[in-house]
């Protein structure tokens, strides 16, 4: 009977001990999640002087660059650490920007466009004279490669620039392009960091619409078809009409009214009237209107006048389309002629010395364009026109008209020809 009594007792007493101690030391008795007793992690570059590469920003955004310009972009950088920081170049988005870190005022560094090194290979192939090492040298500083490996060092608290160089070229709209920089700093998102310019390339000119269609015509008829060309940067713009791919073709300028510039939200344009009036090419036409411009990227404007004629022949196809001609390949090109408004007896003949070409926009002597006709062996009505294109002195797209006549040399229809001459050899 004493035990059971000295048991209760005992279990009163513990009891009595536990409560006082929780109300006294409650956390003792709180229940603690596993990552509680999780040690913090130690950073191993505590007490150690380092390099710390910092920036105003990574990107840069560069509003209404106008079109066949060129510029740059800077990104300052600077070293908050307490040792010397280590830049490199590393690898860029486009092989037509260069990118360089400048330090003081001096490039240290640069990796080149590929253009710029392209033409520098040229120069050094031409110069012979050692007396034009300098010369050489000099270009090279200028636009190649200034050692792209090497390494910019910054003491603490210097800084140096990394700069984007770029060239909106003939593009339009948003361009986005970038590059690395690679450093000493140990922190994970400063090894290598990515640069980014976005640029925002506005058109020097526009045109609505984008070329001249004056769908089915008939031979000798008078048509009139008008654009708009215009500038959303340039208050200063002048347009004049010049010539054309073809003597049926005119037209005449007036500068847009106020409404009308409103209405593009132009700085400055023109409405520009293109009038067909005499005999054309039967068939698929596709000839030039010319016009100058005070711009410097763009001073000479060719537009496009398309559409189909109708005539007494039918000719398939009626404007011949060369592509690039080289000193290779086969540039001999067919036209089937329809003539059913011919008579029997009357033949199709060719004056080839009246072949007229010209060559980004310049008329020039005839030397690589031959021309034969002959009737088909399968039908009286249909003709066979063979035109061949060789390689020539010049360089530059071209266009011209082969002129076809009766057996009394009246004109009867044209042909048109296009295409680019590549240069790559002289004319046989």
């Amino acid at each position: 009977m004493r035990f059971w009594i000295s048991a209760i007792v005992g279990i009163i007493i513990l009891s009595g001990l536990s409560t006082a101690l929780f109300i006294w030391n409650p956390d003792q008795f709180t229940v603690r999640p596993p990552n509680a007793f999780k040690p913090k992690p130690i950073d191993p570059f505590v007490g150690q002087k380092l390099p710390k590469l910092e920036f105003d920003t990574k990107r840069i955004d560069v509003p209404n660059v106008q079109q066949m310009t060129s510029g740059e972009s800077v990104f300052h950088l600077r070293n908050e650490g307490e040792s010397e920081l280590q830049l490199r170049l590393g690898s860029k988005s486009c092989t037509c920007m260069a990118i360089r870190i400048d330090k003081g005022g001096k490039t240290y560094t640069r990796f080149a466009k590929a253009k710029q090194l392209e033409d520098i290979e040229k120069q050094r192939a031409r110069e012979k004279d050692p007396n034009q090492k300098d010369k050489i040298s000099e270009a090279v500083e200028g636009q190649g490669n200034i050692d792209p490996a090497s390494v910019v060092v910054l003491a603490p608290g210097e800084e140096a620039d990394f700069i984007i160089e770029w060239d909106s070229k003939d593009t339009v709209g948003v361009k986005q392009i970038g590059a690395d920089v690679f450093s000493n700093d140990p922190r994970p998102d400063r090894k290598s960091v990515n640069f980014d310019v976005q640029l925002n390339i506005v058109p020097e000119l526009l045109f609505d619409p984008g070329y001249l269609s004056f769908g089915q015509l008939r031979e000798n008829q008078k048509r009139e078809e008008s654009l708009k060309i215009f500038s959303m940067v340039h208050e200063d713009l002048t347009v004049e009409y010049t010539s054309s791919s073809h003597p049926a073709i005119s037209a005449v300028v007036r500068p847009m009214t106020d409404e009308e510039k409103s209405d593009k939200k132009a700085k400055a344009g023109y409405v520009v009237t293109v009038t067909i009036d005499g005999k054309l090419p039967v068939g698929d036409m596709n000839e030039k209107a010319m016009f100058k411009t005070n711009l410097k990227q763009q001073p000479i404007i060719p537009i496009t006048v398309a559409g189909m004629v109708d005539g007494n022949f039918e000719v398939n196809p009626g404007n011949v389309n060369f592509g690039v001609v080289t000193s290779s390949g086969n540039n001999l090109k067919k036209v089937f002629i329809s003539a059913r408004a011919l008579p029997p007896e009357e033949s199709l003949l060719v004056d080839t010395s009246k072949v007229t070409v010209a060559v980004d926009g310049k008329p020039i002597a005839n030397d690589f364009i031959g021309v034969t006709i002959g009737r088909h062996p399968d039908s009286k009505q249909l003709w066979e026109l063979d035109v061949t294109a060789k390689p020539s002195a010049s360089v530059g797209k071209f266009h011209g008209h082969i002129s076809i006549t009766d057996s009394k040399g009246e004109p009867l229809l044209t042909v048109s020809f296009e295409g680019v001459l590549s240069g790559s050899s002289k004319p046989k």
